[in-house]
């Protein structure tokens, strides 16, 4: 009698193409054949879209996403959210001014280019192109705003332009489109 973990990888793979999103992280839990024939829709259902805050926190997970060997090849798509969408706790409201000078000094920071730097720089590797997003969260619910630019950005184009791009500051909202067009070229 056969058994499951008796058939090729590949017929493991298309099985695991099969299996709903939410089991895929049991799937993984059962085995190494197992897990590693549901990497790859794992990785592309969980970590092709990462959305990220502009702290320094989120910007460490987004690299450690990026440079793990198993998941960081699944991320095509990086959204950057100005702000955190506030709770509704009144603590949270009371600092927001706090977070938000430490935020953008962060933002401004050598640091933080070095960050996205290496992110892009290995999402890159293993990807023709990053679309990168940059949003602002609607303060009124749990949902982003429409008001979002977004732009994909191919292995060609230098990467200075697009830690250019993830750098501006909110007023970066203020720039019509066809100016930032002339900001991801350059």
């Amino acid at each position: 009698m056969t058994n499951l973990l008796s058939l090729p990888t590949e017929i493991l793979c298309q099985i695991a193409q099969h299996v709903p999103t939410k089991d895929l992280k049991h799937m993984r839990l059962v085995c190494k054949s197992l897990h590693n024939a549901a990497n790859r829709p794992f990785g592309i259902a969980y970590f092709a879209n990462r959305r990220h805050v502009l702290s320094r926190g989120s910007i460490k997970a987004l690299l450690e996403i990026v440079t793990h060997s198993g998941l960081g090849p699944y991320v095509s798509s990086v959204t950057m959210i100005a702000l955190s969408p506030p709770s509704l706790s009144v603590y949270i409201y009371s600092q927001i001014a706090v977070d938000e000078a430490s935020r953008e000094a962060f933002v401004n920071s050598r640091e933080y280019m070095l960050l996205m730097k290496r992110v892009f720089d290995k999402i890159l590797k293993y990807q023709r192109s990053v679309h990168i997003s940059i949003c602002e969260p609607d303060l009124t619910g749990q949902e982003f705003s429409s008001h979002c630019l977004s732009f994909k950005v191919s292995r060609t184009l230098r990467l200075r332009a697009s830690t250019v791009l993830v750098t501006g500051s909110c007023s970066i909202f203020l720039l019509p489109l066809r100016s930032m067009r002339s900001v991801v070229t350059m």
